[in-house]
């Protein structure tokens, strides 16, 4: 069974060059281009792993993982991974902000924070692995 993987960024051209990236690899992957209509997806389906961007319009990514906070997902989650373009220093204050309760709550654990421009395609795929695999 593939393991599924969910990418949330509000780049189209990011969106598909990692699922690209990752189906080729072997996994299932779903998109969604901002928090809302992650958030929804949510419910509906389970994944391994979640690629979350942070800075997207309609609903970004730390108001996301409050209302994750608020209203648990419908389906159990695996992992997730923080994607952004500005300094690994704010991954601290992401996982002091996501850390009430999460993981006793949705079973959604923040393992990483990726600089999209600072990592290539191969390595990112090869950090995925390690988590989900």
């Amino acid at each position: 069974m593939k393991k599924k993987i969910f990418i949330v960024d509000d780049e189209m051209m990011i969106r598909e060059m990692y699922k690209d990236l990752f189906e080729n690899s072997g996994y299932e992957v779903d998109l969604a281009a901002n928090g809302k209509e992650a958030l929804e997806k949510m419910d509906e389906k389970s994944y391994d792993m979640i690629l979350l961007d942070i800075m997207m319009p309609v609903m970004d990514g730390m108001t996301m993982l409050s209302n994750i906070n608020k209203d648990t997902p419908q389906k159990k989650q695996g992992s997730l991974m923080v994607l952004t373009n500005a300094s690994p220093s704010m991954f601290e204050e992401i996982k002091e902000k996501y850390a009430k309760n999460q993981k006793q709550r949705t079973g959604l654990q923040l393992v990483d924070c990726v600089v999209k421009s600072s990592i290539s395609p191969d390595e990112l795929v090869e950090k995925i692995d390690k988590c989900v695999k």
